[in-house]
């Protein structure tokens, strides 16, 4: 049976800035040396390109995570307020901007990507023209610190396996979430299946968007079910081989069409092939799952795709990181 691994998270999700319905670069809004939060001598809000960047301080777990979360969220309405609602914030997945105000930013602003991420699946370049492409997108990116853990300790590296098992237990779910046409736009440069980094920390996870942002719920969610996958690789290296389970059981090709094409069809398939290794596998606490919530998340998957994330998560993400109300997924999966 798997157990959760003790790791600790971070995350640097994105959104941008629009006044009048209109895209404006973020350096319009925010100073250049960002915005601090009183416990943190680094900044908690950035400028990145366009978009901006919140960048709460790492915690050892999700609900701590997501107060520092809540507390750039609250820097960031604080200084919103000083023009008066005249600039809001916008985090669609991902937004054209005007070739007027592109023109009119710094040449650091108008930079299209950042630094390269490595992809598992081989090398996979951006497929639009740098020099003309106007249309920007919104990363949710997932950190996690694995020191000390069997996968990265000492001698031994296996970050890299991680991967596969994020996308299978972490992208491929999020696809029944995250209905919104813009996710398989932007995967089309950013964000595809497979994409991380090796910080010397761990590992950065660089799949996810920022759908998660909506709601403490799909937060827990996400991260919960990445501590899932690191459970699962822990659990091999232990001598448990549920690595090689899983290969015979999970069509990889079909996981990362459905993540890459935002296929909730194909996302389904996948996790009715998972579903009786989750049920052998899965303990009854701990995790965003267990056995007897596989079907009502399916379930929940359906009325998404049908009504809008909307009709289940109605606050849009300022409102409700500056808010109180937080349920851990599981709780909230419960009491459907």
């Amino acid at each position: 049976m798997l157990r959760p691994v003790s790791i600790t998270y971070g995350t640097d999700p994105e959104g941008f800035f629009q006044r009048g319905g209109q895209i404006i670069g973020s350096e319009r809004v925010l100073p250049e040396r960002g915005l601090f939060c009183s416990y943190n001598d680094k900044p908690s809000v950035v400028l990145d390109g366009v978009q901006f960047e919140l960048n709460p301080a790492a915690a050892s777990s999700p609900s701590k995570l997501a107060t520092n979360l809540s507390l750039a969220f609250n820097l960031l309405k604080q200084h919103l307020a000083k023009d008066n609602g005249e600039v809001t914030c916008c985090f669609n997945r991902i937004v054209e901007v005007s070739k007027l105000e592109l023109d009119s930013l710094s040449e650091k602003a108008r930079m299209l990507g950042c630094l390269p991420s490595l992809n598992i699946y081989g090398e996979r370049p951006l497929r639009c023209n740098k020099k003309t492409y106007r249309k920007r997108s919104t990363g949710g990116h997932a950190h996690f610190g694995l020191n000390g853990t069997n996968i990265f300790s000492g001698n031994r590296d296996e970050r890299q396996r991680l991967i596969p098992l994020y996308d299978i237990f972490v992208s491929n779910f999020c696809v029944l979430l995250d209905r919104d046409p813009g996710a398989a736009e932007r995967r089309e440069n950013y964000g595809r299946a497979g994409e991380f980094r090796l910080p010397k920390h761990g590992v950065e996870y660089r799949t996810p968007d920022n759908f998660w942002l909506r709601n403490y719920s799909l937060m827990s969610f996400v991260f919960g079910m990445a501590n899932l996958a690191t459970a699962v690789l822990v659990a091999t290296l232990a001598g448990n081989d549920l690595e090689s389970e899983l290969v015979k059981i999970v069509n990889i090709k079909r996981v990362i069409r459905a993540i890459d094409k935002n296929d909730i069809r194909l996302a389904k398939q996948n996790i009715e092939d998972l579903r009786p290794w989750l049920t052998k596998n899965l303990p009854d606490s701990g995790f965003p799952l267990k056995p007897g919530t596989i079907g009502k998340f399916i379930e929940l998957g359906d009325h998404i795709e049908k009504r809008g994330i909307e009709s289940v998560f109605p606050d849009d993400p300022l409102t409700h990181w500056t808010g109180n109300n937080r349920v851990d997924f599981n709780r909230f999966l419960e009491g459907l």
